[in-house]
């Protein structure tokens, strides 16, 4: 459910209770990649903007086209749910090829699914040993009448009448269909005849609910589906009356109650207005009611939202539409609706949703004044993961975006790669930038040393402490740079911590090597450490109960302390990778997740020579950049 609030007070992320209980697998609909790959921007090759390009790209390869986001395996069919049938996945029939196959062998077309047999009648009534289905006759159209025909000068919400079947909603979309030309020929295709290259086959595009129905005292149908055909106001004596035309589909059995065909409220209306209404006393199930009468006995609408390019015909008023997909991770997205007051205490909503219920869609109306606002669609229930579409229409033309969509770091130091092209690339002195941040981060000025060559103090007390740690060679692996770093954080009873494992600092070596070696030197570690010693400080900081772990919704403002800025999609995947079951995340995480943006935006850094935000890798810097890591 989406609610708008200011963007001028969207300063921060809500923030939800921690669950006490694990809800299962902390992986959304897709997964990880589903968050990297996210449908904001399309999986399919980008170079093909179109259905048209893309079908044609097909061809070309004389391949059958596979949706990588709805796979045919049973992935795709349900998301927590035992599969209660085994599912056999089939291409459906294409109708132009059977219909050109008919043509060729000169047949008529005969469905292997839906035979001309009583078995494909139906079942109890209609089943085959029924004595109502004993002689019935199968005819094509053509033996049933000389010059059969399905539209006959265009189609009318008025031709539309219900069979025996009972399928009221089908039909009463159906007639709503036929007040707009194109598209009903959009369900319904028009090059389709019973004479011209007549092959016995047809297609059409439709949905069948079921109901049942119960007829009450005043002619409307209860649980019944009815078309809104039209709405409009008329003077009725001293006072103005809101209408509402309705037809059932059945086309009769009409609404009797006041500003029905034959009311008396239709007396004291003129003529000249009768006709404007279209207004006749016909037993055609089409009926006039008043408004609040309606609002009685009708329980729910559906309204069909399409989009602007389905209503070209008013070229008056045409309304825009943007469109954002999304999803909920559970421990970072998924923050539930404002009774979770973490967020919505201080942000106060300018409109939102007034309920919750279980629909595939929900939409509502707003009458805002024009502005930037920030819109939150949200789970009634918090920590409930699952993607969305949100569809915004709009009179004026808007934009949208996603709020936090910059992805950033202060000054990240660029790595140098062992590879001949990136040392043939080198443009900077690594050591010197280092120095530099290094200062920045401690936000003081280091100090000068005496002369050219000759080091300060400080630099000779760490250089002593460094040769202690790591020998004569100057380089530390990552046994000793646990040793180390395990017997500091062990002094900080604080971080409640077992430590750092043996991964996260080979991790961190790798992450952290500039010269390829496999080991720090003293630059290198000193570059570590100060970073390691910073975030320490933003660690405590947003660990308030001193339990040793800060919430995954934390995360994101630890992480934007740090010194990076991130987007929805890599905060989906940081709460997946480094949070526990409970959604909290423990010193060595937060450690080894900083380290990791350290080391990748550093390694971005070095291939984006040209400052654009691209980069391109051949498949040697691709697997020695994911491979030593």
């Amino acid at each position: 459910m989406p609610a708008v609030i200011p963007s001028s007070l969207a300063f921060q992320i809500g923030c939800s209770p921690i669950p006490q209980k694990s809800a299962g697998t902390t992986g959304a609909p897709g997964g990880i990649y589903s968050a990297i790959l996210s449908r904001n921007f399309p999986i399919i090759d980008k170079r093909y903007k179109n259905f048209l390009e893309l079908r044609d790209k097909y061809l070309k390869k004389n391949v059958l086209f596979e949706d990588p986001v709805f796979k045919a395996d049973d992935t795709s069919l349900f998301y927590s749910q035992k599969l209660p049938i085994k599912f056999e996945w089939k291409r459906p029939p294409d109708f132009s090829a059977l219909k050109e196959e008919c043509l060729r062998k000169k047949t008529v077309f005969e469905d292997d699914y839906f035979q001309a047999t009583v078995e494909s009648l139906g079942y109890k009534e209609l089943g085959p040993k029924s004595t109502k289905v004993k002689n019935i006759v199968w005819k094509r159209p053509k033996e049933i009448c000389e010059n059969p025909q399905f539209i006959i000068g265009g189609a009318n919400r008025t031709d539309i009448c219900q069979g025996d079947l009972g399928d009221c909603w089908f039909l009463a979309a159906i007639a709503c269909l036929t007040l707009n030309e194109k598209l009903l020929y959009r369900v319904i295709p028009p090059d389709q005849s019973f004479t011209e290259n007549y092959a016995g086959i047809f297609h059409f595009q439709s949905l069948v609910p079921v109901r049942f129905e119960t007829r009450t005292g005043t002619g409307l149908v209860k649980g019944h589906a009815y078309s809104v055909t039209g709405v409009e106001d008329i003077q009725h004596k001293e006072t103005r009356v809101r209408l509402v035309r309705l037809r059932n589909p059945w086309g009769q059995v009409e609404w009797n109650g006041p500003w029905s065909d034959n009311s008396k409220e239709w007396a004291t209306i003129e003529k000249h207005e009768k006709e404007r209404l279209q207004q006749q006393s016909a037993e055609d199930g089409e009926f006039w009611m008043a408004f609040e009468d309606f609002k009685k006995n009708f329980t729910k609408i559906e309204i069909c939202n399409l989009t602007p390019d389905s209503l070209e015909e008013d070229k008056l008023h045409k309304w825009t539409v943007s469109v954002n997909e999304g999803r909920w991770v559970r421990g970072c997205s998924a923050g539930g609706c404002r009774n979770y007051p973490d967020f919505f205490l201080f942000n106060s909503s300018k409109a939102r949703c007034k309920s919750y219920i279980n629909l595939r869609e929900v939409t509502q109306r707003f009458r805002l004044c024009p502005g930037e606002y920030v819109i939150i669609p949200s789970t009634y229930e918090p920590h409930q993961e699952g993607e969305f579409l949100l569809r915004v229409f709009s009179e004026k033309r808007s934009t949208s975006e996603e709020i936090e969509n910059k992805i950033e770091a202060d000054h990240p130091v660029p790595i140098v790669f062992v590879s001949d092209r990136a040392k043939a690339n080198k443009e900077l002195n690594t050591d010197d930038y280092m120095q530099e941040e290094e200062t920045k981060t401690m936000g003081k000025k280091k100090p000068a040393p005496a002369s050219a060559g000759e080091e300060s103090e400080e630099d000779k007390q760490f250089r002593t402490i460094f040769q202690q740690i790591a020998g004569d060679d100057m380089q530390i692996t990552a046994h000793e740079l646990k040793n180390v770093l395990n017997r500091v954080v062990s002094k900080h009873k604080d971080l409640k911590t077992d430590g750092f494992r043996l991964e996260s600092c080979r991790s961190m070596i790798a992450l952290m090597d500039t010269d390829g070696t496999g080991r720090l030197n003293l630059q290198e570690f000193r570059h570590l450490w100060n970073k390691i010693k910073q975030w320490q400080g933003t660690f405590k900081h947003y660990d308030a109960d001193q339990s040793g772990t800060i919430s995954s919704y934390e995360m994101r403002n630890a992480v934007n302390d740090a010194g990076f800025r991130l987007n929805n999609q890599l905060y989906d995947i940081i709460t997946m990778r480094y949070a526990d079951e409970k959604m909290n995340i423990d010193f060595d995480s937060f450690i080894c997740c900083l380290v990791r943006l350290e080391g990748m935006f550093r390694a971005f850094q070095a291939f984006d020579k040209d400052g654009d935000g691209m980069i391109k890798l051949s498949v040697l810097e691709w697997l020695q950049l994911t491979m030593y890591a």
